[in-house]
């Protein structure tokens, strides 16, 4: 029986095992995920300044805009937008944005945020939605989150 060179072992080795491996990044935006309640778009990047619209440092980070949309006929009142992304290394979330919402400046059931910077380290993006029921006395929040990943 004829033993395998090394070479030859070593050269199979190179081209089946990879080299360089990296964390998964949100290539896929922008993307859209829909709800019984809402509808979300992490869209491109829409200001009318073009320079805004493009990132400082496109090697760490990506420029996009948020889009909410409450697609129940139902009455409502949007509190809270929240977004974050993972902390590369550690346990924690990073909040790249929160919008607090009141009724007296904002009417809406709709929500759009012009643009966030993303970094390109990230692999997920987490949008939280917080709402009451306007003709529900109590209050009472109801809460949603979005994932966006690869």
């Amino acid at each position: 029986m004829k033993m395998i060179s090394p070479l030859v072992f070593m050269s199979v080795l190179f081209f089946l095992v990879p080299v360089n491996s990296s964390a998964a990044t949100l290539e896929n935006l922008p993307s859209a995920e829909t709800t019984k309640n809402w509808k979300v778009v992490v869209g491109e990047p829409d200001t009318n300044n073009p320079k805004l619209n493009k990132s400082t440092n496109p090697d760490l980070y990506n420029i996009f805009s948020l889009d909410i949309k409450h697609v129940r006929d139902e009455k409502i009142k949007l509190v809270k937008v929240e977004a974050y992304r993972e902390e590369p290394k550690l346990n924690t979330e990073y909040e790249l944005f929160t919008a607090e919402l009141n009724k007296e400046k904002y009417s809406s059931n709709n929500f759009h945020f012009q643009n966030f910077g993303l970094s390109k380290k990230s692999s997920y993006l987490k949008v939280v939605v917080t709402w009451t029921k306007e003709d529900d006395h109590t209050n009472r929040k109801y809460r949603e989150e979005f994932i966006f990943q690869q």
